[in-house]
């Protein structure tokens, strides 16, 4: 069932990450946390290209933006499903 909604979710929750608003990109990336291990899961493009987003918006941000720990936060349980769930299907 989650892959079946992540289908859904993901490419709202990119745009999302992609939006100009730092708060809107603060939300996707909060929405982003609970399926952290079955975005890892998946693997291959999907992970990198979240991966991604929310480095370069790491990159671009000032650290004292208050949306900076949720960036922080949502790389922070991907690595850590990538790291320490490894290779476990989570749906």
């Amino acid at each position: 069932m989650l892959p079946d909604l992540l289908g859904c979710i993901l490419p709202a929750c990119k745009a999302g990450l992609e939006d100009p608003d730092d708060d809107v990109r603060a939300v996707a990336a909060d929405a982003l946390i609970p399926t952290s291990a079955a975005i890892v899961s998946m693997k291959g493009r999907t992970l990198h290209s979240i991966v991604m987003l929310l480095w370069d918006i790491l990159l671009d941000l000032d650290d004292l933006s208050p949306s900076t720990s949720r960036y922080i936060y949502t790389l922070g349980d991907l690595a850590f499903a990538f790291f320490f769930l490894g290779d476990k299907q989570y749906y």
